[in-house]
């Protein structure tokens, strides 16, 4: 079983990556996958998280994820809205960031860290600052969903074509993602 959080403010897309993803692993690879959000009446700009869990049997239980094997953040600011990005993680738990460059407070860390410019390729391709696919498309790039899943879903959510705007954000921060 793997166990990602994935954190961001409202308005990225947060909740949205979290159900691509496990539709990506749960119907078009054919697993188990289950995502559950965590947020209220929050405005854009709040902080929300998702967790996900994916794996190749039945998940017997629903739950929040308290120990992450995957950490995703799509805004490097959270910590400052104090959001505790390492609760309940250890030293194997992956990070992987929406950042051009490693943030300061992963410096010296441990954690296998991975970096991608989401923002700017949400941008390109969309013409917006959501960058849910584009960071779906990243986790692929880890190796555990496949990006030709993720792909499928995203042309599924979306009701878009295999060279639409949102395939293309997803296909290039798998091909950009890099280790920090």
């Amino acid at each position: 079983m793997i166990q990602v959080k994935i954190y961001g403010l409202g308005g990225q897309g947060v909740v949205t990556c979290g159900k691509i993803m496990a539709y990506a692993y749960a119907i078009n690879q054919g697993k188990f996958a289950q995502t559950i959000p965590a947020y209220g009446h929050e405005r854009r700009g709040a902080p929300v998280n998702t967790s996900l869990i994916l794996s190749d049997e039945a998940i017997p239980t629903k739950s929040f994820v308290y120990e992450p094997d995957y950490v995703m953040v799509f805004d490097v600011s959270l910590p400052e809205r104090h959001v505790d990005l390492f609760e309940g993680v250890d030293d194997d738990t992956v990070f992987v960031f929406n950042a051009p460059e490693i943030p300061d407070y992963m410096k010296g860390r441990p954690n296998k860290t991975y970096i991608v410019d989401a923002e700017h390729a949400a941008l390109r391709n969309i013409g917006r600052d959501i960058p849910n696919t584009a960071m779906a498309g990243a986790f692929a790039a880890l190796g555990i969903v496949e990006i030709g899943a993720v792909e499928k879903s995203i042309q599924e959510f979306f009701k878009e074509g295999e060279d639409g705007r949102n395939v293309k954000a997803a296909r290039e921060c798998h091909d950009a993602v890099r280790e920090a």
